[in-house]
């Protein structure tokens, strides 16, 4: 590779990777280098939804931009930086598109100082893609389903990826949260789930409440990803997960595989993470990722990165406009010599260039305003609808907070446990996509399913397994028909 990678990290320090080492670095010893950070989750917006195949490639990016402004929420007063990752689906000819904007002024305000001092920030990413990295590096397997699950004190996230590449991810409970609800500091919850995790036996009484919120948030996040498993199984044909890889400051957390296997990945080979053949201490598993994940993007080894600098490298000089008008400038000052009539021409040339940018410029300035004029109108009507969707969310989580109180008693939560399992498992022989799963109790539960029109059969025979499996009151409900998709909600009783 020519050029040094060179990653910023959270607290805005420099580091480059030599050998095994993590090697700090200043300002000026980057300038020359490739120089690359990854964003908070918090600090950017996230979207997912369908283009044609046949949206033109050199409009695509544009589409994606208009698409995000309309669909997601931006404010079009403000300035974003856009960027996506796309897959193309095989049951229709659209692309699926997971669109990312991260604000111009917070990302001046986050890195805006180091990189006048750097005078660039080639690469800025998200946590999502940065174990990218590790496949095309040969450290993970490009084949087959993997998890990714993140555990941290700010930031805890469940990552799907499909032969080596991003597909989707689910936020799950942070470190600091379980802390909140344990009412002790995140590092003392850092210490238990290192050294206790999910054995009971290791914690003494006064430590019950840090207890309970440890193994609570663990089971909120496996019954998270089991929900996106489902819900991305029909889309990307995951029929099984392959590998569970586990992200926690290097280390391991006593009885999580054990907890995956009782909601049905007793499958599923269970490892640690590794960068560069081994784990590391602390943080630097993180930093060895998005530094994998930067070399492959300096090489021009990812097609399409998700990048959302606004600190691009400046260009060289000759090659700006500017720099191409004092060239031609000095040119005709050379040639004055050979001819008054030709700096003449050249001048009225110029004239002639300049009068029509400036009409250029005033229709695209038109054209902006109407634009922002109708994004303006269409996000005064989404506001509305949002809205009126949160207060039903309201009523939703009110319902949500008393099935959390029911999951407390034990017997309950074995048996809901099961439930889960066992549609996962018939969800899984049959290759369905669940949209949603709503569970009341431990004895009913609502599947809403998704299958070509054609093989609509295959909801019947999920139908089947579940029968056989013991639960009573198996049917079909709300059943509908949209673009040849077939939708169904599918209630069972225990």
């Amino acid at each position: 590779m020519e050029k040094q990678v060179w990653l910023i990290d959270e607290r805005g320090g420099l580091w480059r990777q030599e050998g095994e080492k993590k090697v700090p670095g200043e300002a000026k010893e980057a300038k020359k280098g490739y120089v690359a950070t990854v964003l908070p989750t918090s600090d950017f917006h996230s979207h997912t939804f369908k283009l044609p195949l046949s949206t033109a490639e050199e409009r695509f990016a544009t589409v994606v931009e208009i698409t995000m402004f309309e669909e997601s929420g931006l404010d079009v007063a403000k300035e974003y930086a856009v960027s996506y990752t796309r897959h193309r689906l095989s049951y229709e000819e659209a692309w699926l598109v997971e669109a990312f904007a991260a604000e111009s002024e917070k990302l001046q305000t986050r890195y805006g100082a180091l990189a006048g001092e750097i005078g660039h920030i080639d690469l800025v990413t998200i946590p999502y893609v940065v174990y990218e990295g590790l496949y095309l590096s040969g450290d993970l397997k490009a084949e087959g389903n993997d998890l990714i699950v993140r555990v941290g004190e700010s930031e805890s996230l469940a990552l799907l990826y499909k032969d080596g590449r991003y597909i989707a991810h689910r936020s799950l409970p942070t470190v600091a949260s379980m802390a909140l609800k344990g009412q002790v500091t995140p590092s003392v919850i850092m210490a238990m789930l290192a050294e206790k995790g999910l054995d009971a036996s290791a914690y003494a009484l006064e430590e019950s409440l840090a207890m309970t919120a440890i193994r609570d948030a663990l089971e909120t996040a496996i019954d998270r990803i089991v929900q996106t498993v489902n819900h991305k199984r029909g889309i990307f044909g995951i029929s099984s997960v392959d590998r569970i890889y586990l992200d926690f400051e290097g280390g391991k957390i006593p009885g999580l595989w054990t907890l995956f296997d009782e909601y049905g990945f007793s499958e599923s080979d269970k490892r640690l993470l590794t960068c560069g053949g081994r784990t590391w201490p602390e943080a630097e598993v993180g930093t060895c990722c998005a530094l994998r994940y930067a070399e492959a993007v300096a090489e021009g080894r990812i097609e399409e990165p998700v990048n959302l600098t606004i600190f691009e490298r400046k260009p060289a000089f000759l090659s700006t406009a500017v720099g191409r008008f004092v060239a031609a400038v000095a040119v005709a000052m050379l040639l004055v010599a050979g001819g008054e009539g030709y700096l003449t021409w050249r001048l009225d040339t110029l004239k002639q260039q300049r009068q029509g940018l400036e009409k250029e410029y005033g229709k695209i300035a038109r054209r902006a305003t109407e634009m922002k004029n109708r994004l303006k109108a269409l996000r005064q009507r989404r506001e509305a609808l949002r809205k009126q969707v949160e207060n039903g969310e309201r009523e939703i989580d009110a319902y949500d907070e008393a099935a959390d109180v029911m999951e407390l008693i034990v017997a309950s939560k074995l048996k809901r446990r099961q439930m889960i399992k066992d549609v996962d498992e018939a969800l899984a022989r049959e290759r369905i996509s669940a949209v949603s799963m709503e569970q009341n109790g431990s004895k009913r539960m609502a599947i809403e399913v998704l299958v070509p029109y054609k093989e609509r059969d295959r909801v019947a025979r999920f139908m089947g397994h579940l029968i056989d499996m013991g639960y009573t009151g198996v049917q079909t409900d709300l059943i509908s028909l949209d673009k040849d998709v077939y939708r169904s909600v599918v209630e069972i009783v225990r």
